[in-house]
């Protein structure tokens, strides 16, 4: 059941810069306004248009930049916010970005929905998605679920009525579609939307399909002539593959090629019913094949490793070769050695009278001291001592500085400090003492809470505090418990309602079987889940109920144990006598503290003068210390200065060093290689050796790769042989393959038999139900409906109009008839005036809502044109009809009768223009 609560317009259509929330609130409300304030837009065309996105007018207005429409909602106790965030097109329409959330019904959302009932119905600026987030109503953003903005509102059309049952039922728009002026075939159409039972056309046209689709297999399995084709070709195959098979025979297959006479001569106009599955043990065969093959092959694996091995025993004799031409090389390079003899000698005595000169440029420095290094280390040492001192003399400069400093604050705080006397506090507090005491000795054994004793002043105040809480949530649980109660006992009659809506069954009776038709009870229990659905809901909520129930009267039980023990211990007298000991308490500390920090003070004035002594003789020291470092420190200077030229000549030495070290290593280099050429003779021997030993090996290679070669001649293999038999195994499986489709071919052709006859059988099933669908069960659905509809529609007009509207279900059931009639005649509605064809409007939407216990009604300007006697008549029943039904109802009208009528517990007087 649908119910809107609040809808939001920014910059709609009339609405240039100017955005509104419409707080649509439970009651009869009256909108009044004069032409031009485009108030059917914004009562009809917008909330239509967030509910189904359509419209049949413009919805933005063109001047501004941004358009938005919000709606709150509930389908079923479900409820929802869909917004719609538009944008002008390049073609001058509009098109629309929709969020849907889904809005959680706690006691947030129910605390909002109740506050707004307290507003006004129109609201300016107000936006429902910020105010729910204000309220911290908890939202489920849906949107991401759907890909396409077309999946939304697919989504949204599954949870809202049909658009064509919100305007018969809900909405009564001014220019809507009058049913009475419809052909007969789209009235019955609307009808089925309004009463949920399209179920009826999905079902002809999924049987209808299924009929269609049946019709296509029996023709396509009766058609055998695609097996014949098949057979041949296979058939022709396998001839063909059999000669070519010269060393085998297949006895049941070649049996079955002889007697091919009498399954007919010409292929096509074999009989299939008479061939049956061949067995032929192709697996043997291929085994036999298999086995005379690999011993072929065996003997072409050992004829290949043959040839490797005298492949490799010739790379053998080319390697050897090639170490020997090495050798012969070598050998003959040997008579070259002995000038490279001669040139290293000669190398060798250049290299020692450089040796000779740099060890000259030495003695020249050595000469000056008696000990370089030790004259050198006693330099840096020095010169490091020069620079400790240099840092311990400013270090020292700081810290005078730094104790001066402190000095100074000293003296300062020294004499901000001043004695007090200090009897008159400690007084003071000696008495605050004796109060305390006197608080304490209380008895509190008597105020044991559940079992729980208390046993000081701190633990009994926090034991009142703690009761105190617990009854105010108490109260709060008890007040959440009865709203939660409320709201349950009325979903439970909401679903008790529902549930006798949903109680009636769908049965017919079919003239086939001579009882009720079990595909039409299929369909009757999948159109009625609904009613399993309610009655899961029922006993859901009941067990809720329950629950609750419970645990309210839990709570009350513990709220009258608070209250019986608060009056029996006078609790608000103990609170009293409490807080008066905490301030007395928090007085008397106080006072200690103040007395301690005087007690702090005066003690510091002793404790600054011995450490302004202490700084005192400190700075002293420093003093001395600091002329010591500077004797120190000029003796130190003087004693550097005289001895710069020790480090120069030093870094000069360590230069020569290692420009000695270099040379004397070239030396070294060039004696090793002197030693080696000294050698040469034993270095000849060797490779001549190593050439003998070389020879032999090439011997014996050779003798190898004859014997090798003599080997493989009687190895030799004729290769037809071997293609003789991959030929005669690749027919076989080819044999094989052909030999197993036929088999499946048949096995199918077979199988093709049986299913047409299922078919058939269940063709003629599903015409008999097409049937039923097409002509009879429309009839039998709609034969209550319309019974009731044709009477009530004549409950709201008998005292309006001197006639009676008829409704008739024609033979062929997809046509809606309507008529009227009177004393007189029958006749066609279109001969009926304006004012009676409104009569008829209003009683057909007043109808239809009572049978959908709609909730919800809005009329435009309905009934303005009608006598003054007729619009009170009218007026009284719709009176009538929405108090009778509890429903909001919002009616448009410029009607004086109409706007002085008692039924209106809200006015709203539009003043807003485009």
């Amino acid at each position: 059941m649908l119910n809107i609560y609040q809808w939001f317009y920014s910059n709609i259509w009339p609405l240039k810069n100017k955005s509104y929330l419409l707080n649509y609130k439970d009651g009869k409300v009256l909108v009044k306004a004069p032409i031009w304030t485009w108030k059917s837009f914004l009562f009809f065309d917008a909330p239509i248009y967030a509910l189904y996105k359509s419209s049949e007018r413009t919805i933005i207005n063109k001047d501004s930049k941004k358009w938005e429409i919000q709606l709150l909602f509930s389908v079923n106790d479900n409820y929802f916010l869909v917004v719609r965030k538009l944008k002008l097109t390049n073609a001058g329409s509009d098109s629309a970005k929709t969020y849907l959330y889904s809005v959680l019904k706690d006691k947030n959302l129910i605390d909002y929905l109740e506050n707004y009932k307290k507003e006004d119905i129109v609201l300016k600026n107000n936006d429902i998605l910020t105010l729910l987030n204000f309220y911290q109503v908890k939202l489920e953003d849906l949107t991401s679920e759907f890909k396409q903005e077309k999946e939304i509102q697919e989504h949204l059309n599954l949870l809202l009525p049909p658009k064509e049952v919100a305007l018969s039922t809900i909405f009564l728009p001014q220019s809507s579609e009058n049913i009475f002026e419809l052909t007969p075939s789209a009235r019955i159409n609307i009808l089925k939307k309004v009463f949920g039972i399209m179920w009826i056309d999905e079902a002809k046209k999924l049987i209808d399909e299924k009929k269609k689709e049946l019709y296509g297999m029996i023709k396509a399995k009766e058609d055998t002539s695609s097996y014949k084709e098949k057979f041949e070709k296979l058939f022709s195959s396998i001839l063909e593959i059999r000669k070519n098979i010269e060393n085998y025979s297949f006895w049941e297959l070649d049996e079955f090629i002889k007697n091919k006479d009498e399954i007919g001569e010409d292929l096509f106009d074999i009989n299939l019913d008479k061939i049956s599955i061949l067995n032929v043990d192709f697996d043997s065969i291929l085994l036999t094949n298999k086995n005379k093959k690999e011993e072929i092959l065996k003997k072409k694996e050992q004829y290949k490793n043959i040839e490797k091995q005298i492949v490799e025993k010739e790379k053998e004799w080319e390697q050897i070769q090639a170490k020997l031409k090495n050798i012969e090389k070598e050998i003959s390079l040997t008579n070259e050695l002995e000038k490279k003899q001669k040139w290293l000698k000669i190398e060798i005595k250049s290299q020692k009278l450089k040796i000779e000169k740099i060890l000259e440029k030495q003695k020249e420095i050595l000469w000056k001291y008696e000990n370089l290094q030790s004259e050198y280390e006693k330099y840096l040492l020095k010169k490091n001592n020069l620079q400790s001192i240099e840092k311990d003399y400013k270090s020292l400069q700081n810290e005078e500085n730094d104790i001066k400093n402190n000095l100074q604050k000293l003296e300062n705080e020294e004499k901000k400090l001043k004695q007090e006397d200090l009897s008159a506090l400690e007084s003071q507090i000696n008495i605050l003492k004796k109060e305390l005491e006197a608080y304490k000795k209380v008895d509190f054994s008597k105020f044991t809470f559940n079992n729980e004793k208390v046993n000081s002043l701190s633990e009994l105040d926090k034991l009142i505090s703690n009761i105190e809480n617990n009854g105010k949530n108490l109260n709060k649980q008890i007040e959440k418990i009865e709203k939660d109660l409320s709201s349950i006992n009325q979903e439970l009659e909401n679903l008790q309602k529902e549930q006798k809506k949903w109680e009636k069954t769908i049965s017919f009776n079919c003239r086939i079987i001579n009882k009720d038709c079990p595909l039409i009870k299929d369909i009757s229990d999948k159109i009625l889940w609904k009613n399993d659905f309610i009655k899961e809901q029922l006993e859901k909520k009941q067990k809720q109920k329950i629950e609750l129930e419970q645990e309210l009267e839990k709570l009350k039980q513990e709220k009258q144990y608070l209250r019986d023990y608060r009056k029996k211990n006078n609790i608000s007298k103990v609170r009293k006598k409490i807080k008066e000991f905490e301030e007395k308490e928090q007085q008397y500390n106080n006072l200690v503290l103040e007395l301690q920090k005087k007690q702090k003070e005066s003690q510091k004035i002793s404790q600054i003068k011995w450490k302004k002594e202490e700084l005192q003789k400190q700075i002293e020291n420093i003093k001395n210390k600091l002329e010591t470092t500077k004797q120190k420190l000029t003796s130190l200077q003087q004693e550097v200065s005289q001895n710069v030229g020790v480090e120069e000549d030093y870094k000069k030495f360590q230069i020569i060093n290692k420009e000695l070290e270099k040379e004397q290593k070239a030396l070294l280099e060039l004696n090793n290689e002197l030693e080696k050429l000294d050698d040469k003779e034993d270095i000849i021997k060797s490779l001549q050796g190593e050439k003998k030993q070389l020879e032999k090996q090439l011997l014996k290679i050779g003798d190898d790769i004859l014997k090798l070669k003599k080997e493989l001649k009687n190895l030799e293999v004729d290769e037809k042989s071997i293609v003789f038999y991959e030929n005669e195994e690749k027919n076989i499986l080819e044999l094989k393959e052909k030999v197993g489709k036929l088999n499946d071919l048949i096995t199918d052709y077979n199988k093709n038999k049986l299913s047409l006859i299922e078919l058939k059988n269940k063709y003629s099933l599903y015409k008999n139900l097409s049937n039923i669908f097409w002509k009879e069960l429309i009839i039998y659905v709609f034969m209550d409906y319309l019974a009731n509809l044709e009477w009530l529609i004549n409950y709201f007009i008998q005292d309006i109009v001197n006639f009676k509207l008829n409704i008739k279900l024609n033979e062929k059931g997809e046509e809606l008839d309507i008529f009227i009639e009177d004393e007189k005649w029958k006749r066609d509605v279109k001969s009926l005036s304006g004012g009676q064809k409104t009569a008829l409007r209003i009683g057909w939407i007043l109808g239809i809502s009572s049978l959908q216990n709609s909730k919800l009604l809005f009329l435009d300007e309905t009934i303005n044109n009608f006598d003054q006697e007729s619009i009170h008549i009218i007026s009284q029943k719709i009176k009538e009809f929405v108090e009778e039904n509890d429903m909001k109802f919002y009616m448009i009208t410029h009607s004086e009768i109409l706007q002085q009528s008692s039924i209106w517990t809200d006015i709203v007087e539009l003043k807003f223009s485009k």
